[in-house]
């Protein structure tokens, strides 16, 4: 990997290095593009958020205000955090209020592909109809363990989530299958 000198946000991809300090560099390079958080994302508030990007939640009504959440997500409590962000998306609460929120996240393989994985697939479960109800899902890219240091037991998946400006599930359907989020 390469340490990143400017950001260009028209690229697909970015590589980062460093010991440590990618988010810190790939926001500072940015030159306020990105805003690096660190912190429990199933606690934090929202709207700190939305200040330290200069936005408010009545930005929400102009289409042109984006939210492109990235994160590598902790294995542990990637699927909760996936869950409260899919009900947070159906309310349009927080940072999900906006339109066209897009989401590209790290995890672990076999998690990711269940959430992408489609109708006839044996690996498709509530997540998958959760998150494909709200949200476009596909796999950007298959990540071996091999790639990390230190290196964790299993190997990742990046995928990308947009949401769907009609989603699936919607009224009394969704109703009816949110009773088993919690």
């Amino acid at each position: 990997a390469r340490v990143v000198n400017k950001v260009d946000t028209g690229n697909e991809h970015t590589e980062i290095g460093g010991s440590g300090k990618g988010p810190k560099q790939l926001s500072e390079v940015s030159e306020g593009v990105l805003k690096v958080f660190h912190g429990d994302m199933l606690k934090i508030d929202h709207s700190s958020i939305l200040q330290a990007a200069n936005m408010s939640e009545t930005d929400s009504i102009c289409s042109k205000s984006r939210v492109h959440l990235i994160g590598n997500l902790p294995f542990n409590v990637a699927s909760p955090l996936l869950v409260q962000w899919m009900k947070m998306l159906y309310g349009r609460e927080g940072i999900f209020r906006f339109p066209n929120v897009s989401m590209t996240l790290m995890f672990q393989k076999e998690v990711g592909n269940r959430i992408v994985a489609g109708v006839n697939d044996s690996r498709r479960g509530r997540i998958s109809v959760l998150v494909q109800s709200l949200c476009e899902a596909r796999t950007v890219y298959q990540l071996p363990s091999e790639v990390f240091v230190p290196k964790p037991k299993v190997d990742a998946v990046l995928i990308q989530l947009k949401s769907l400006s009609n989603p699936v599930l919607n009224g009394k359907r969704l109703s009816r299958f949110r009773r088993r989020w919690t």
